[in-house]
């Protein structure tokens, strides 16, 4: 779903905002200006928003996508694992990379794994391979 990938990026770039600079405002679909945006402070712990829209993303995406630059479950499986990393919970972290080992797959459908050889990882025509958890796409 449309919903699933953009709580994905939400996730994504409130990820990078909290290890660069800790706590920030916070903003989402529920507050526009003249309805307390101006207001928003930066004294909220961003984890919990931060996993409830990876955790959503993770229960919505498909498998697969039609479109490879697109996000799957399994990015957002790996990513939550990170997430997890983060805030040091590292049983939860292990079960999110287990699965992605076990069953993940690229949005183009091919089973995670190493490219045979290391050199062909970044030619061009190698593009969107096995390793490509995430690859995000730009012409």
């Amino acid at each position: 779903s449309v919903t699933a990938q953009v709580r994905f990026l939400r996730a994504h770039f409130y990820f990078s905002l909290k290890r660069n600079f800790n706590n920030t405002p916070y903003v989402d679909e529920s507050l526009d200006y003249g309805t307390g945006i101006e207001k928003v402070k930066n004294d909220q712990d961003l984890w919990p928003k931060i996993e409830a829209d990876m955790k959503f993303a993770l229960d919505n995406l498909p498998e697969t996508q039609g479109q490879v630059g697109r996000v799957n479950k399994w990015a957002a499986a790996a990513y939550l694992g990170k997430i997890y990393l983060y805030q040091k919970k590292y049983a939860e972290a292990k079960a999110q990379f287990d699965a992605c080992i076990a069953n993940g797959k690229t949005s183009n459908g091919k089973k995670y794994a190493l490219v045979a050889k290391y050199g062909h990882l970044y030619k061009g025509s190698n593009d969107n391979n096995e390793e490509s958890v995430w690859a995000w796409q730009a012409a």
